[in-house]
């Protein structure tokens, strides 16, 4: 409470009720936006400057539909920058961090994200738009600093669990035992550098 009064007056709305988890009140902040574009700046992160929305919006072009960069994740003992690529079909994991991407309202709204994937349903709504061609644009720029320790830190191994149900949902994955192995690879390794 203490931090929503000291900033009260940068926000245009504050709403402070129950929901069904985190993807279930982004959804809810998305009806409630009024711009074009979404940004979701959660918990335990910030900008990496005051220049950040300015440089974006100078750097992106009218046609991209999302527009990513990188992002620095901070734990305990480093800090490290996570460069954001493009998706490509053979991805087991969110290729940028969410807290560096920027996406119109219309995709979030026609598609919001779906709350039968605790973790996961924000790499569920990026192979949805991925699938469908959307227009995906790569800005050098560090969007954000992110304090690691997150939902999707702490459920690791369901996250991986949900985003391989996604990809197999969406016919992404051939291999399934490849894939399993290489997934538990990726997860005791970032479960280390975490």
């Amino acid at each position: 409470d203490q931090i929503i009064n000291r900033y009260k007056k940068y926000f245009s709305r504050i709403i402070i009720e129950g929901d069904k988890g985190i993807f279930d009140a982004m959804n809810k902040g998305v009806q409630l936006a009024k711009g074009k574009w979404i940004f979701f700046l959660n918990s335990g992160a910030n900008f990496n400057n005051k220049s950040v929305l300015k440089n974006m919006i100078k750097l992106s072009n009218n046609q991209s539909e999302i527009i990513f960069g990188h992002c620095i994740i901070k734990n305990k003992f480093i800090s490290y920058k996570y460069f954001g690529n493009y998706f490509r079909q053979n991805d087991i994991s969110m290729p940028f961090h969410h807290q560096s991407s920027f996406t119109r309202k219309k995709l979030l709204i026609k598609d919001p994200f779906d709350l039968n994937y605790f973790i996961s349903a924000d790499f569920d709504f990026l192979v949805k738009q991925f699938k469908n061609n959307k227009k995906f644009q790569k800005i050098d720029l560090i969007v954000s600093k992110v304090t690691s320790g997150g939902q999707s830190d702490k459920y690791r191994f369901w996250a991986y669990r949900d985003n391989f149900k996604i990809l197999k949902k969406n016919k992404f994955i051939k291999n399934k035992l490849i894939k399993l192995y290489y997934l538990f690879i990726i997860m005791v390794v970032k479960k280390i550098i975490k």
